[in-house]
């Protein structure tokens, strides 16, 4: 339904009425107030931040343009009270009245704003007229962008920016340009790209405000401290997880814990059932993504096969984005693994996809996102946990460590790596071919092996061999058995919650440790670093993917999904 001129309007100043709580911030000094430059400029950005900049800057006496269409109308009367001084026309109708206009506000001194892939885009496409109107005033251009920390975008051809009531608008100002002789392409490109860079530099800093994070553990700092998603380690959480744990082993498991699964179960199945029926629905995400999952709790090889996958889309000319729920170890890990990628982490997976195309991804990776349906997906890539199925009773949470039914990962996901940590002997070799023929000629699994090497020093210490290891994985046992191997002179093994971080046994594990050092995962010591001392040495134990069958197929199946045949 269409809106009279009248009703916009109205509407608009409720807008306006709302903007008045809002916080405007500068970027780059965030306590402090965004400020309008005081000598006479032309302040350039995209459309949809119209309304946020009708409230930065009101009664400025600033100049700006608008359509003689019905939708500048609208504008023109919802601004004008905040003491704009707005000239009429645009590219397709008025312009040259306009651009006239906009002089004579030059000649007396005033700033202008302008949109400048509006009034009706492409959108993010810079328009000739800005840099015209540059040479003909000499005054510099000075590219802009804003972020709010909360809020929602119109379903609007420019997705136009509505910051929440009381928000903090964060506000970036790019360096000034000077056209001068520049031909309109050269112009218009250096336009694009100082705006863009604005945009990613206001929508960091508006995450990292929302989010309550350092900019650190955004960008991944190798040193950085443990941040409030580590797990405690306290002896009753302990407890718990231990006797959980053994539970997975028995068959069948306890009964209190079957109760419990039958309960997880109906839920899980009604949550499904919402969304395969359309009363719940994925939403759109920025651009295509891949969900890098498993089905059961941890330890199935979900980081380093969304890692891997990264790097493919990126070896085909594509910039990847890592998307994690947000742990500081999984964010640092996958920034060590792949710097030239995008890495964030949040639990709101969705709004994430917009803020890494804003920081120029072309491809989102989910790491852990098969359960993640609230966001709809290009490419399903389900990690099978090989050692859960051989070892487990396969009964779903808590009485057993799957998330959801091998069935269901068959049935709905685009491809299946079988991934392992134990020894691929001909034992397992003949359990994966049965287990291959049992699924079914529909989806045909790749196989991987996440192989350990030998121990590496990353931080010296006093002592020459590590006396202590100590990791916080699904897998504890599997880690113990390999560095005992390896490492003759490991004298005690202490196993932490997944994500976890020592509590009232880290001074006991530290004198322990005194005489030689601690040996652990990577993802261990990206999350432990900051709170071990500087004088005890430790060791990481690193992994690599090792393909054993199905890795090319899959791989061109995936890029096809997400790039195109042409980009495999």
């Amino acid at each position: 339904m269409k809106l009279s001129v009248d009703t916009a309007v109205r509407l608009g100043r409720v807008g306006v009425a709302i903007g008045h709580t809002w916080r405007f911030r500068d970027a780059d000094r965030p306590p402090e107030r965004a400020t309008i430059p005081q000598a006479p400029v032309i302040l350039a950005c995209w459309h949809e931040y119209l309304l946020s900049f009708a409230l930065l800057g009101k009664h400025r006496g600033i100049a700006s343009l608008s359509s003689q269409h019905g939708d500048g109308e609208i504008i023109t009367r919802i601004v004008d009270p905040l003491g704009f001084h707005m000239a009429r026309g645009s590219s397709s109708r008025g312009g040259f009245a306009g651009f006239r206009e906009l002089l004579r506000a030059a000649a007396d001194g005033r700033s202008i704003y302008l949109t400048t892939d509006g009034p009706r885009g492409p959108r993010h496409t810079c328009q000739p007229g800005v840099a015209r109107l540059a040479k003909r005033t000499g005054f510099p251009i000075v590219p802009m962008a804003m972020a709010a920390t909360s809020g929602f975008r119109l379903d609007s051809w420019d997705r136009q920016l509505v910051p929440a009531p009381g928000a903090r608008v964060f506000v970036a100002f790019g360096d000034p340009i000077d056209v001068g002789s520049d031909d309109d392409a050269t112009a218009l490109a250096r336009i694009e790209h100082e705006t863009n860079r604005m945009v990613r530099r206001c929508e960091a800093v508006a995450r990292e405000a929302r989010w309550g994070r350092p900019a650190a553990i955004q960008r991944s700092a190798p040193e950085a401290t443990p941040d409030r998603g580590a797990r405690s380690s306290g002896p009753l959480f302990r407890a718990i997880e231990s006797r959980i744990r053994r539970a997975w082993l028995r068959r069948p498991p306890p009964l209190d814990l079957r109760a419990a699964s039958v309960g997880f179960r109906g839920l899980r199945a009604a949550r499904h059932a919402l969304y395969d029926a359309g009363i719940i629905s994925a939403g759109p995400p920025a651009i295509p993504v891949v969900s890098v999952g498993g089905i059961t709790v941890g330890g199935a090889g979900k980081t380093p096969l969304a890692s891997e996958v990264a790097g493919w889309i990126m070896d085909a000319g594509a910039r990847a984005a890592v998307l994690t729920r947000g742990y500081a170890d999984e964010l640092r890990l996958h920034r060590a693994l792949q710097p030239r990628a995008v890495v964030m982490g949040h639990r709101d997976r969705q709004a994430l996809t917009w803020r890494a195309a804003a920081e120029g991804a072309d491809v989102a990776v989910l790491d852990d996102g098969f359960q993640h349906r609230r966001l709809a997906r290009s490419f399903d890539l389900v990690a099978i946990d090989r050692d859960a199925l051989r070892r487990t009773n396969g009964a779903p949470l808590p009485a057993g460590p799957f998330r959801e039914s091998v069935g269901r990962a068959v049935r709905v996901a685009d491809a299946l790596v079988l991934i392992g940590r134990e020894p691929r002997d001909e034992a397992v070799i003949e359990w994966e071919k049965a287990w291959v023929a049992d699924v079914g000629p529909r989806t045909r699994p790749a196989i991987a092996t996440l192989e350990a090497d030998a121990p590496e020093l990353v931080r010296k210490g006093t002592g020459d061999q590590p006396t202590v290891a100590l990791t916080g994985v699904m897998k504890p046992n599997l880690f113990f058995d390999f560095v005992r191997s390896s490492c003759p002179t490991i004298e005690r093994c202490h196993a932490l919650p997944d994500h976890g971080v020592p509590g009232a046994d880290l001074p006991e594990l530290l004198e322990a440790a005194a005489a030689g050092g601690f040996v652990m995962t990577r993802k261990d010591y990206v999350r432990l670093s900051g709170i071990l001392p500087r004088d005890i040495g430790v060791w990481v134990v690193p992994e690599r993917l090792v393909w054993h069958e199905g890795e090319s197929p899959l791989r061109t199946a995936l890029l096809e999904a997400v790039l195109g045949a042409g980009r495999c």
